[in-house]
């Protein structure tokens, strides 16, 4: 079985491994895109930070489980953070003075950012190759691109862009 944790934050890699033990998985994958292309193979353990819906969708199938609650499964003794409790650690956690903690977050922020610009851009070569490729076809890619944004439009609010379209083509004399 395909298990997919997710969540902000990635678990180190001794957690990894004793996620994909306890899950009784073969390999594990991280940084996982429910976008990318490739085939995934039985038995993976799959790390994300995508959300759930949008694994649901490509792996209507797997396990699907907030990483905090899988670090929780193998290690009871784990904070909402990751760490292990004690009496010191059980008060709220703050920034350290040098700012060492919201950097950290804050460089994790940036990088799924990163990692879902490259995705977009990924996905936007593939949208360009294929209006080439319906143009290389016969079909007019602008006509083609005026339906796909057409058929996002809910029916009532397309009707009404429609008919002021033409009121205003009428007005200019415009057939």
């Amino acid at each position: 079985m395909t298990v997919v944790l997710h969540g902000p934050v990635a678990p180190s890699a001794p957690q990894a491994e004793a996620l994909r033990q306890h899950h009784g998985c073969v390999r594990v994958v991280g940084n996982w895109s429910p976008l990318g292309k490739g085939i995934i193979l039985p038995n993976t353990l799959l790390i994300t930070d995508r959300d759930p819906d949008v694994i649901r969708r490509r792996l209507p199938k797997a396990k699907i489980v907030p990483i905090d609650d899988a670090l929780r499964e193998i290690d009871p003794a784990l904070d909402d953070d990751g760490e292990t409790q004690t009496v010191e650690a059980a008060q709220p956690q703050r920034p350290s003075s040098d700012g060492n903690v919201v950097a950290d977050q804050l460089r994790l922020f940036i990088e799924r950012v990163e990692r879902l610009e490259e995705e977009k851009k990924g996905m936007q070569d593939d949208i360009k190759d294929v209006y080439l490729e319906a143009k290389s076809q016969g079909y007019d890619p602008k006509t083609m691109r005026a339906i796909v944004k057409m058929r996002k439009q809910e029916k009532n609010a397309r009707l009404e862009g429609e008919a002021l379209l033409e009121a205003y083509k009428a007005a200019l004399g415009i057939e």
